[in-house]
């Protein structure tokens, strides 16, 4: 670990966290305090928008970058993301890092699905990026990967899942949920955040059980928390479970979520500028429906309807015949 100052959360006689906002001719400022330090950052804002948590989210899904008042990071961690997917943990990792004076470099990413990891190489910048299985694959060793201060991860969630009718807590790739305690234990890594669903709690492997006997042996200092993420600014109805473990000690999670909780956003708020879109930049054109679709949708938009009519659906999810009941439904636009 290389830092100019502790980690943030690792050891500190004080647990405030808060934020704060402000604006100028610049643009958007914040200010987030931790641990008895004050960390700016800012955007640039060609519109006009509030100086809340909600003006800053709304700029940063339209992607603008945050950029440091501080130009030179106050520490650097370095991180593996096991399960990585095209990198959605890795990024919050590193935008987490910048928030608050740091830098979070990838040094491994493994995960099974290679285009995935495609996408992952060409958004995060990772010393070793690995396409294969975690349980067959061989990885690089403790003394190739250099000294990690973090591990995160989101193994399987099928298995645990309510709306997997079929191999629901008796899901082999269940077991991948002890990957991540191997990892950890083996690669002496001293934070570790598991993602997951709420009902992981219940795997008929008591893997959350399990995984935490484990690791308090190990030396960790535990914690289970369910996160409802419309709370947080997410604009979905989604909850997820994380267990998380620590060598140092224990960060404040509900504070950091009491400071930045927001109320519910809608479709509306997170794709509202989709309707002045530049159609002219690639990602912002539609899919090119089939002619079926394209008739379902206008149908349901004329009879003004949210959840499509069993006559109109295919056959193979006619008479109750599905597990995802939001397939082939219309999203409120004042909802989550």
């Amino acid at each position: 670990m290389n830092r100019a100052n502790a980690i943030p959360g690792r050891d500190s006689d004080s647990d405030v966290v808060a934020a704060s906002y402000g604006l100028d001719p610049a643009g958007l400022h914040r200010t987030i305090e931790l641990n008895g330090g004050a960390h700016r950052e800012w955007i640039s804002a060609s519109r006009r928008v509030d100086a809340t948590h909600e003006g800053w989210d709304s700029l940063v899904l339209q992607g603008r970058e945050p950029k440091r008042v501080s130009t030179s990071p106050n520490f650097i961690i370095r991180y593996a993301d096991l399960f990585s997917g095209c990198g959605g943990m890795s990024l919050g990792v590193e935008q987490a890092a910048h928030a608050v004076g740091g830098v979070a470099k990838s040094a491994l990413a493994v995960d099974i699905n290679r285009p995935v990891m495609d996408i992952y190489r060409q958004n995060i910048q990772c010393e070793r990026a690995i396409s294969g299985d975690i349980t067959s694959t061989e990885l690089p060793s403790f003394k190739e990967t250099g000294r990690l201060d973090l591990l995160v991860g989101g193994p399987p969630c099928q298995g645990h899942s309510n709306l997997n009718n079929h191999t629901r807590r008796n899901d082999h790739r269940d077991a991948l949920y002890f990957e991540m305690v191997q990892f950890a234990l083996d690669y002496d890594v001293p934070v570790v955040v598991i993602e997951n669903v709420p009902m992981v709690q219940r795997s008929k492997n008591s893997v959350v059980g399990k995984s935490w006997s484990v690791m308090k042996l190990g030396g960790y200092k535990l914690r289970s928390v369910s996160i409802d993420a419309s709370l947080i600014g997410i604009p979905q109805t989604r909850k997820r479970h994380f267990l998380l473990a620590s060598k140092y000690k224990m960060p404040p999670i509900r504070d950091f979520i009491e400071a930045f909780q927001t109320g519910e956003r809608s479709v509306g708020w997170a794709i509202g500028d989709l309707l002045e879109a530049d159609l002219s930049q690639r990602i912002n054109v539609p899919a090119n429906l089939a002619e079926v679709n394209r008739m379902r949708i206008k149908e349901m938009f004329e009879d003004d309807l949210y959840d499509m009519p069993m006559h109109l659906r295919p056959p193979s999810h006619q008479n109750g015949r599905y597990s995802y009941t939001s397939v082939y439904g219309r999203l409120r636009w004042d909802r989550p």
